[in-house]
């Protein structure tokens, strides 16, 4: 992570303990899973942020400057409709995960990314196509592009569930997939993205 120089991250699972040199720190309130101290979601910045109230449970809001950021997580498969997912299918925990975000996250000056669990092509491991198709609408609705939709998974043959989304009017530089290893063996089962704007 350091090595990428990122200004902000945008993470998911997060340890509640993380400590990261120079940043700023905001986590959800809630717990993913209490016994291991891992929140939901959370948001790292270089600069100062503002932490706002969580859209969603399983998504942190902050302010960093002029654009807001959310990491989320979004329903998948085998999620199960316990809190925070409401609906009998991953199409419809999927559908009011987003409704709830969309009456909080801002509608201009937003970068949205996290876990979502769902691929934006090509064969639906961890989704649903009716979920892809519902998170399609609300980056229509907010007026947004994924620069990272193309990018691979680290299973071959699959496109990546892990998404940023920016602004339509936000020129991005470059968007790569990162593979974190340490001592020849990867650190996790996803890939880090990285976006650059301008």
């Amino acid at each position: 992570m350091v090595r990428q120089r990122c200004d902000v991250w945008l993470l998911t699972e997060v340890k509640s303990d993380l400590e990261f040199d120079t940043y700023e720190l905001h986590l959800t309130k809630d717990w993913m899973v209490e016994a291991q101290r891992k929140r939901w979601a959370g948001i790292l910045s270089r600069e100062p942020l503002c932490k706002l109230a969580d859209p969603h449970p399983a998504s942190a809001l902050a302010r960093v400057g002029d654009l807001h950021f959310c990491s989320s997580i979004l329903p998948w498969r085998s999620s199960g409709g316990k809190p925070p997912w409401d609906g009998a299918n991953t199409a419809e925990r999927t559908l009011a995960a987003l409704n709830s975000l969309l009456q909080h996250l801002p509608h201009t000056g937003l970068i949205w990314g996290g876990d979502w669990n769902h691929a934006f092509s090509g064969p639906e491991g961890a989704g649903s196509l009716a979920g892809r198709k519902h998170i399609r609408d609300v980056v229509t609705k907010l007026q947004l592009k994924v620069p990272t939709e193309e990018l691979p998974h680290h299973l071959p043959g699959l496109l990546t569930i892990d998404h940023i989304a920016v602004g339509k009017g936000i020129d991005v530089i470059s968007a790569e997939p990162i593979v974190a290893s340490a001592d020849g063996r990867r650190l996790s089962d996803h890939n880090m993205y990285v976006v650059e704007i301008r």
